[in-house]
Order: C-alpha cells, then sequence, then structure tokens
C-alpha cells in the first residue's frame, strides 16, 4: 500500500499519509481537500475520507501481476491395438519445436521421435495377449527431464483358440472351372471371379461359363456379369474383384466393370492399358 493514516482523537479526524509518487499532488490540493473542508460534520467527514482512502487502496495500492508460465506437457492416448502392434497418439503442449521425445516401453527406452507437434506413434513387434506400459520424455541437452507424459496402459488383442469350423463349397461341373480372386464385404455378402462352366437342364456340358459366383448369407448364386463392347454383351472370364462396399464393386478382365448398386457399367482402358487386370 502506498499511503497510510493516522487517527486524531481530539477532533476524530482522519489524517491521511499519501504517497504522491502514486497520486498527482495537485489534484488533492485542488479537488480533495477543499471538498473535505467544506464538510462540517466531524463524522460525517471522517466516513468521506475513508472512502477516499479505500478507493485510493484499489486504484493505486494494487500489485500489478503477472501471467503465470505455462508448463510443458506431454501426453499419450491410444488410438489402436491389434495382436501385434499398437497406435499411439502423442500430444504435446506448451514444449519448444521441434522437440526430441523419447518413448519408453516398459521402462526401456525404444526410440526417440523429433517432434513437430502432434504425432501419431506406431509400435510394433509386440506379443498376443500382453500388458505394456508405455511413457514419454522430453531431456534436456544435458539429459536433465524437462517434462514427461502419463503412464499409458496397452493391451494387445489375443489370437484365437484356432478352433474354427469350416465349410467348402465346389463349384464347376465340367472343363477347367477356376476362381481367380475374392471379395468379403462382409459374413452376408461375398463375391469369387473367374470361369465356371456348369451342366444346362438337361445334363449336358454347357459351353458359356459363369464369370463370378455371389453369396448372400444362405446360398451361392451363380453370375454371368457382362462386358459391353461395340452394342455387344461379352461374359469373359473375369480375373479381378476389388469391393468398397455393396454398392461400389469393380471387376477386371483387359478392362473394368463397375457395379453401382444398379447397373454394370464397362469402363474400356485398352487404349492406356493394354493388358489384362489381374
Amino acid at each position: 500500500m502506498h499511503g497510510g493514516c493516522i487517527i486524531d482523537n481530539s477532533n476524530r479526524e482522519i489524517v491521511m499519509l499519501i504517497n504522491y509518487k502514486s497520486i498527482n499532488q495537485s489534484i488533492i490540493h485542488s479537488i480533495i481537500q477543499p471538498f473535505i473542508h467544506s464538510i462540517t460534520q466531524p463524522f460525517l467527514r471522517s466516513v468521506v475520507l475513508f472512502l477516499f482512502l479505500s478507493m485510493t487502496i484499489l486504484l493505486f495500492g494494487c500489485k500489478q501481476t503477472t501471467e503465470p508460465k505455462l508448463e510443458p506437457e506431454l501426453k499419450l492416448e491410444l488410438e489402436d491395438v491389434s495382436c501385434t502392434e499398437a497406435w499411439i497418439n502423442l500430444r504435446i503442449t506448451n514444449l519448444q519445436l521441434p522437440a526430441n521425445v523419447t518413448l519408453y516401453k516398459n521402462s526401456e527406452a525404444q526410440n526417440n521421435i523429433l517432434c513437430y507437434g502432434d504425432t501419431l506413434l506406431y509400435v510394433d513387434s509386440l506379443l498376443p495377449n500382453q500388458t505394456y506400459k508405455f511413457k514419454s520424455i522430453v531431456q534436456s541437452s544435458n539429459q536433465q527431464i524437462i517434462t514427461s507424459s502419463n503412464e499409458l496402459t496397452v493391451t494387445t488383442m489375443d489370437t484365437t483358440s484356432h478352433d474354427f469350423t469350416w465349410q467348402s463349397w465346389e463349384f464347376g461341373q465340367h472343363s477347367s472351372s477356376t476362381l481367380y480372386d475374392v471379395a468379403i464385404i462382409d459374413e452376408n455378402n461375398i463375391w469369387a471371379v473367374g470361369k465356371i462352366y456348369m451342366l444346362d437342364s438337361l445334363g449336358r456340358p454347357d459351353p458359356n461359363a459363369y464369370n463370378a459366383v455371389h453369396w448372400d448369407g444362405t446360398k451361392w448364386e451363380l453370375l454371368r456379369i457382362p462386358y459391353q463392347y461395340n452394342g455387344k454383351n461379352y461374359y469373359t472370364a473375369l480375373r479381378a474383384i476389388y469391393a468398397f462396399n455393396q454398392n461400389d464393386i469393380w471387376f477386371g478382365i483387359a478392362s473394368i466393370i463397375h457395379w453401382n448398386g444398379v447397373v454394370y457399367k464397362s469402363i474400356d482402358t485398352s487404349p492406356f492399358f493394354p493388358a489384362l487386370i489381374n
């Protein structure tokens, strides 16, 4: 506080001692003192002086505060984990970049990472159904720890018991039926492509092969997927298949066939890619 006060019991007045480095002396003499002397009642004068003193403390007696220092921080968060791999997010706050971060696994240093910000760490060569503890630290040039992260516990997934129940299907009743590729969208939507020769309704070999077979969760359906060229349909053996989803499936031959969920569309790629698409 830049001032003090003395109580004079003889006239019950408060005389203020003010540090003139904080308050302009001319303001006190020209405004404050004439106003105070104009008050005739001692008690009321004391009240006014008390209020003035309080305002003086609030306006001039408070020390300037400084912003708190922001501490550097590292944080590890698990993104994903498999049987032998883990993906860990490293969050960096209030740290001078780039920062040299050391990752520890079960208290053993694994590698140093030069980080320019938040980073996704990839850890491999883990064992199935095992628990690991990860931690990261940043050290100064003299090996002093600047900051360290939380300890992250990661448990890898277990392998299966390998007690599978297998089902098998065979396609083709004559000639050299072959499947070249398979696409699994889910357990109720499986495709296989190739050339599949079947018998006709009279039990005789049908020379027109099917080029795809589809599983809907209940049964397999043989299909002839057309490739349109010069206004005609050709049912060539399909060599490859890739499915993004049930309404976005691509088939490869010497060109491309696309299923959009409604129709098959043929795309001729032979002018710039004259080869089989496998």
